[in-house]
């Protein structure tokens, strides 16, 4: 699996995360923790409230490692969580293991969806 088997959407707007993520029905979904406008643990809830996300793995990013703010991500379903910015190989490993752990192996052999909502 490589980048150019993933499709990326991006999404700068945090109030207009779900939005996409409903047009693009991601298969993975990374997200910030501190954002301008919305808290990132609040939009996870949205995000798991949502027909059209609420069983996509969740990998939260942050610049803090602080392990409360991990464990409230974590009692939030977040599936993993990696600090900014990772490495691309590292980013790409979790990507597929989120996506095998979702839909079993062979579904590396497919290309598949990822919104990222970032800043």
């Amino acid at each position: 699996m490589t980048e150019k088997d993933i499709e990326f959407h991006y999404c700068g707007n945090p109030s207009k995360a779900v939005g996409v993520a409903d047009e693009v029905r991601p298969t993975v979904i990374m997200q910030d923790l501190v954002m301008p406008d919305i808290d990132g643990l609040i939009l996870m809830i949205f995000f798991r409230v949502n027909p059209a996300t609420r069983e996509a793995p969740r990998i939260m990013l942050s610049s803090c490692e602080e392990p409360l703010i991990k464990a409230l991500a974590s009692a939030l379903r977040a599936n993993d969580h990696l600090v900014k910015w990772p490495d691309k190989g590292e980013q790409i490993a979790r990507l597929c293991t989120h996506v095998k752990l979702l839909k079993g192996n062979d579904a590396l052999d497919d290309e598949f969806s990822i919104v990222e909502i970032l800043f």
